[in-house]
């Protein structure tokens, strides 16, 4: 999304853009699976929610003439299953905890499953959600960056099994990364788009396509001081392109394995060699019926693992549907490990005791790992405690001639309004340069 809005932004201001994508597609991690699915069916494989308050991706949507629908069904009847029991959340009716042997403080008993991270997290996400995306993160916002989410919990009295809770896995997050990141979540309303949320990209490729090359890899840049050159490998040959100006939006993954000659400084260097990325690994279970809308339910459902499980075909057509197991970081790593029939064996067994049935009505299952995607290697940029006001200043400075962006250059990592807050960013500097 970064490339794309850049090019559109400058092609609009008049001046000539080159689009070089690696990939048979655009898009990059906003990306919608239709293939292996039966009956249209779809399902996100990256990029899933769109906040009603990410006001520079709604306005992309509405110039493009893209619907909304909801991400989440209402009301939404969701399933929670934590140590190895289960029950159904019913709209506006608190959740007896004491059922899942969570060895919570009565405090904590009291708040409820939907109460629980308010309970400690809800100054710090105002604070952090809040706070301007110009000059971020901002200096008054140190004390959250300097301790992780699990330390920050701790120090507000949560018991360690809230804090297994809220954290989801990521206990070694900054607080910083972790509020700002809850901030775009704790929205009146997360959005998705019909038909895919990669309707998005696509639509805005389409209106560039004479100027986006398909399958042309990156291998060497060069900047000087007059303009930059690019190394392309396409088809088995190289050429070499040059412009005025380089935008690379790629991960910072992917750029520490691309030559620089003259190298970049050091504090640039660093951030590109060092910038963490987080671990998504997606399974996806395919079955003949939706036998948890039989049972009452959603689909979607809560559990005590780091993972999400959603059920995108809620408002697509046809008996057959499609669960999601979204697992994040150390869980994602071992679904990795896994070979992709046991990810789906795995999976359709867990879901069999969350939504009882789906081993009986299983047909066919995916997965989708973002590591393992040469293009990506990884899921979205995240930061340790202490890293976030020296590493992300470092990742969004230009260098000469090289801009940089994409959501790990941005206020909001992890999200489309990243990737497009830090685009028009570089945008913007290009067109005071050449003004």
């Amino acid at each position: 999304m970064a490339g794309l809005v850049a090019a559109w932004e400058l092609r609009q201001a008049g001046y000539e853009v080159l689009v070089l994508e690696a990939s048979p597609r655009s898009g990059g991690r906003v990306h919608t699976l239709r293939t292996p699915f039966s009956d249209g069916l779809h399902a996100e494989a990256g990029a899933g929610r769109i906040p009603n308050t990410h006001d520079l991706t709604l306005k992309y949507v509405r110039m493009l003439g893209l619907p909304l629908k909801p991400f989440y069904p209402s009301p939404n009847t969701d399933v929670v299953y934590m140590g190895g029991h289960r029950e159904v959340a019913q709209p506006g009716k608190p959740l007896d905890l004491t059922k899942f042997g969570l060895n919570l403080t009565s405090r904590e008993q009291q708040a409820g499953l939907d109460g629980l991270g308010h309970l400690y997290l809800a100054d710090g996400v105002r604070e952090c959600g809040q706070a301007a995306a110009a000059n971020w993160p901002q200096d008054s916002l140190k004390r959250y960056g300097s301790v992780t989410i699990a330390d920050f919990l701790k120090a507000k009295g949560a018991s360690d099994s809230a804090i297994a809770l809220i954290s989801c896995g990521f206990e070694t997050d900054s607080a910083l990364d972790f509020l700002r990141d809850l901030a775009s979540h704790e929205v009146p309303q997360l959005y998705k788009i019909p038909g895919g949320n990669d309707r998005l990209p696509l639509a805005l490729a389409a209106k560039l396509s004479g100027v986006i090359t398909y399958g042309a890899r990156v291998a060497k840049i060069q900047p000087t001081a007059q303009n930059v050159e690019v190394t392309v490998e396409q088809g088995g040959r190289q050429q070499i392109v040059t412009g005025d100006y380089l935008i690379t939006t790629l991960p910072f993954t992917v750029l520490r394995h691309i030559e620089v000659t003259p190298g970049f400084s050091e504090a640039k260097q660093r951030a590109i060699r060092e910038m963490k990325y987080g671990a998504v690994s997606r399974v996806y279970v395919q079955t003949k019926r939706r036998v948890w809308n039989a049972q009452g339910n959603t689909g979607f459902a809560r559990v005590d693992r780091p993972m999400e499980v959603w059920h995108p075909t809620w408002d697509q057509p046809g008996p057959r549907g499609l669960l999601v197991a979204y697992t994040y970081q150390e869980l994602a790593h071992r679904i990795a490990a896994q070979s992709p029939q046991e990810r789906i064996q795995k999976m359709t067994a867990y879901f069999d005791q969350i939504h009882p049935g789906c081993q009986d009505n299983f047909e066919l299952g995916h997965s989708w790992v973002w590591d393992e995607q040469p293009y990506a290697r990884g899921a979205y940029a995240i930061a340790d405690a202490g890293t976030m006001h020296t590493m992300l200043p470092a990742a969004m400075a230009t260098e000469g001639r090289v801009l940089f962006a994409g959501e790990h250059c941005s206020s909001r990592n992890g999200w489309i309004q990243g990737a497009i807050e830090s685009s028009l960013r570089s945008v913007a500097q290009i067109l005071k340069a050449t003004a």
